[in-house]
C-alpha cells in the first residue's frame, strides 16, 4: 500500500514542469535547513573550513546549498526515477565531449565513470545510458535503510541497459569483475570510507578519510576512466565528461588526483554540491592521519 502510494506521488511530480519542481525542491531544502540545527551547523562548518564563503557569509551560503540540494532530491524522484529515459535526455540541453565518450564506448574495453555528488548526478546515468544504448552501465549504490524507498530506488534506477549493485562485497565484486570482462562500471567516489581500508587525503585544505575503491579500479589494466556530471542549469541540464588517466600506481596518490579533479568540478558550481554530509568527520576505524611527501 505504502509503495503503491510513493510511486502515485513519484507519478504526480513526473508531469510537473521542471520548473515548478525546483520551486518545490528549493522549499523543502530550506524547510529541511531550519528544521534540523545539526545538519544546519554542519553545513555552514562545512563551508566555512572548505573555503567557500566566509563566516560572515556562511548562512546566505548555506540556505542555496540546501535549496540546490531540496532541487536535487525532487529532481531525482520526479525526473530521473519517474520518467523515462527518453525523457531524462530531452532536459539535457548542453553537453561537452559527448562525441569522445561515445567513441570511447564505442571500443568496447573496460570504462569506468566516476560522478560525484553535484548536480543532478541520476540525470548524468540515465542520459550517458540513453547516448550508449548497446553497452550495459553496471553502477553502485548504498541501499537505503527503508525496505520501501529501497525498492522505489531500484525500480527508479533499474534501465533496459543500467544494472545497480549494492555497496556489498558482491556488489563490489560485481562492479570489478564487469570491468575485468570489458564491461562498464559507474561509481560516486566521494564518500567516507566505511572500514579501516580507506586513505587520508586532502579536500579543500582539509583531511577527509577518502575510499579507494574508484582508484583501484581506475587502476585495473586497460581501463579509460571518465568523469560524468550533470550541472543543472536554467530550464535543464548540461553534462560534461572529461577523462582521468592515473599517473602513478600508488592507490593513495590516485585517490589524491581523483579528490583535485572533484575541487575543479565542485568549484564550477560549488553550491550544487552536497555540503551537508558529513564529509569530514573522522571514524574511529580510520587510520592515524600520517603526513606524506607529496600527498
Amino acid at each position: 500500500m505504502k509503495k503503491n502510494i510513493f510511486k502515485m506521488t513519484l507519478s504526480l511530480l513526473a508531469i510537473l514542469p521542471i520548473s515548478w519542481l525546483r520551486k518545490i525542491g528549493a522549499l523543502a531544502g530550506v524547510i529541511g535547513l531550519y528544521t534540523s540545527s545539526q545538519s544546519k551547523q554542519r553545513l555552514i562548518n562545512n563551508l566555512i573550513i572548505s573555503n567557500m564563503c566566509s563566516a560572515n557569509e556562511a548562512e546566505k551560503f548555506a540556505q542555496q546549498c540546501a535549496k540546490e540540494w531540496g532541487k536535487t532530491l525532487i529532481e531525482i524522484a520526479g525526473i530521473a526515477w519517474a520518467r523515462s529515459i527518453d525523457n531524462n535526455a530531452k532536459l539535457v540541453t548542453e553537453v561537452v565531449n559527448l562525441e569522445w565518450m561515445q567513441q570511447v564506448l564505442a571500443q568496447n574495453s573496460p570504462v569506468l565513470f566516476i560522478t560525484p555528488h553535484l548536480g543532478n548526478f541520476e540525470v548524468a546515468l540515465k542520459y550517458t545510458a540513453k547516448m550508449v544504448p548497446q553497452r550495459i552501465f553496471t553502477v553502485l549504490f548504498k541501499p537505503a535503510k527503508s525496505q520501501l524507498l529501497n525498492e522505489v530506488m531500484l525500480d527508479g534506477r533499474v534501465g533496459t541497459n543500467i544494472s545497480p549493485v549494492p555497496t556489498d562485497r558482491k556488489g563490489i565484486y560485481t562492479l570489478v569483475k564487469e570491468l575485468k570482462n570489458n564491461g562498464i562500471a559507474g561509481i560516486l567516489p566521494d564518500s567516507v570510507s566505511s572500514n579501516s581500508d580507506g586513505t587520508w587525503i586532502d579536500f579543500f585544505g582539509n583531511k577527509v578519510f577518502a575510499t579507494t575503491l574508484a582508484a583501484k579500479m581506475s587502476l585495473l589494466p586497460n581501463v579509460t576512466t571518465i568523469f560524468a556530471v550533470a550541472y543543472r542549469i536554467k530550464n535543464g541540464f548540461r553534462v560534461e565528461y572529461s577523462g582521468f588517466t592515473p599517473t602513478t600506481n600508488n592507490v593513495e596518490q590516485v585517490v589524491q588526483n581523483i579528490y583535485k579533479v572533484l575541487e575543479q568540478i565542485i568549484l564550477k558550481q560549488p553550491q550544487q554540491y552536497y555540503w551537508s554530509y558529513d564529509r569530514f568527520r573522522k571514524p574511529p576505524y580510520a587510520k592515524p592521519i600520517v603526513a606524506k611527501e607529496g600527498i
